[in-house]
C-alpha cells in the first residue's frame, strides 16, 4: 500500500492483516503495480517524476527510474513483463527500462 504522505511503502500479510515492512520511495508515491512473475514492484511517484523498483521478495529498492512528468500509474504486461508509467504532461507514457526483458529507452509520444 502506498502512502502518499510519508513517501513510503507498506508491505502487508493479508493473512494475518499486519504490516511486515515499511519502504522508502520518491516524492507522493500514487499507485503501484505488481509483476507476478519477476516479483518486481513498481511505485509511481507523481511529484518526483520517477518509478521506485523493489524487488519484492526481498523488500529491497532495486531502482529509481525517471518516468516523464508526474507519473499518476503504473502498469504491467505480464505476459511480457515490460512496465510502463502513464503521466499526467508529457510524455504521456513512458516505458521502464528496469523490466526484465529489453524495451524501448525513449518515452512513447
Amino acid at each position: 500500500m502506498v502512502n502518499y504522505g510519508d513517501k513510503t511503502l507498506s508491505i502487508l500479510d493479508l493473512r494475518t492483516r499486519t504490516e511486515i515492512a515499511t519502504l522508502p520511495v520518491g516524492l507522493h508515491p500514487q499507485e503501484l503495480a505488481v509483476d507476478s512473475k519477476s516479483n518486481r514492484i513498481y511505485v509511481a511517484n507523481v511529484q518526483g517524476n520517477s518509478v521506485t523498483v523493489f524487488d519484492g521478495a526481498r523488500n529491497a529498492v532495486v531502482g529509481v527510474r525517471n518516468a516523464g512528468s508526474h507519473p499518476h500509474a503504473v502498469a504491467v504486461d505480464q505476459s511480457s513483463g515490460h512496465a510502463y508509467a502513464a503521466n499526467y504532461g508529457a510524455p504521456w507514457v513512458t516505458p521502464l527500462p528496469d523490466a526484465p526483458q529489453s524495451i524501448p529507452q525513449s518515452p512513447i509520444r
